[in-house]
């Protein structure tokens, strides 16, 4: 994160424009984490022939994946946040476990917000309520 911070404030101090990233981007870029799994296996075929994992890299996979362009914009966001030591490459400790921790963040185990606990009360409630029970 202090490293994401340097490199945005130098762009600020360079005066470059901050561009966000729209819904069509978003949703691209979401079709290819769709294929993460498929996106792994290329990855490490990379690094098994040696190959380094270059931006030019990570627009050939999406491309041959996921059948989609990502824009350029995109794949300097994804190195800007997943580079960690700058040396313009990815490794797969950088992307692929941290885009996989992403997509099972929250879905490991199931989450209880007492709504299935508040029915089964008022059922209950309503069940006592018709046979004249008191509570």
């Amino acid at each position: 994160i202090i490293n994401m911070a340097k490199q945005w404030y130098q762009r600020r101090v360079r005066g470059e424009e901050s561009v966000g990233i729209t819904f069509e981007q978003f949703m691209t870029f979401n079709h290819f984490l769709d294929h993460l799994d498929d996106v792994e296996i290329l990855v490490s075929v990379y690094f098994a022939a040696g190959m380094k994992f270059n931006k030019a890299s990570l627009k050939k996979v999406a491309h041959v994946v996921a059948d989609v362009e990502l824009d350029p914009h995109i794949i300097d966001v994804v190195f800007t946040i997943f580079d960690d030591n700058g040396d313009e490459l990815l490794s797969s400790r950088e992307f692929i476990s941290v885009l996989k921790e992403r997509a099972h963040r929250g879905l490991e185990k199931p989450s209880d917000t007492g709504f299935v606990r508040l029915i089964t009360a008022l059922g209950a409630c309503v069940k006592s309520y018709i046979k004249g029970e008191e509570l």
